[in-house]
């Protein structure tokens, strides 16, 4: 597992956005002087393998949509973030909202860590806080009566 630190994410996210606001690539040192090979892929996924890209892919996470009305909209019809995050048209339709309107490389699909745990048997809520409610695990009857309600 890499670990990353915040500061180190926000400074690789402004070198990025500085190289697309003035031209150049970061991935690349300013006196390096690179060939580009263009391809049909998409340039998110050129970066990603390693090949020198003509600048900088920008790709938005879902969150960054939470002041847009289309957001703010699908929120009134599916009003839990369960709704939103497990229900994949749901989910794709929100994920595509910041894609569509500012025409980044790519996003991050709308999800959640916690999504799988109903197929475990651990039911969850979360607050539109982002307060996570969950019944504790804390005895081996815990364990076998969720695994119960998952075989059935």
């Amino acid at each position: 597992m890499i670990i990353v630190s915040r500061a180190s994410l926000l400074a690789k996210a402004a070198i990025a956005f500085s190289s697309i606001l003035f031209g150049g690539s970061s991935m690349s040192s300013p006196n390096e002087s690179i060939t580009v090979t263009k391809s049909a892929d998409p340039l998110l996924l050129r970066a990603a393998r390693g090949e020198k890209v003509e600048r900088s892919p920008v790709w938005m996470m879902r969150q960054a949509g939470r002041h847009m009305a289309a957001y703010r909209k699908l929120v009134e019809d599916y009003p839990t973030f369960r709704q939103r995050s497990e229900i994949p048209e749901v989910a794709l339709a929100i994920s595509l909202q910041p894609f569509e309107k500012y025409g980044v490389d790519g996003v991050i699909m709308f999800s959640d860590i916690l999504t799988p745990l109903p197929a475990m048997g651990i039911e969850f809520n979360i607050g539109e806080s982002g307060k996570i409610s969950i019944d504790p695990i804390r005895t081996p009857e815990d364990i076998s009566s969720r695994l119960r309600r998952t075989s059935n």
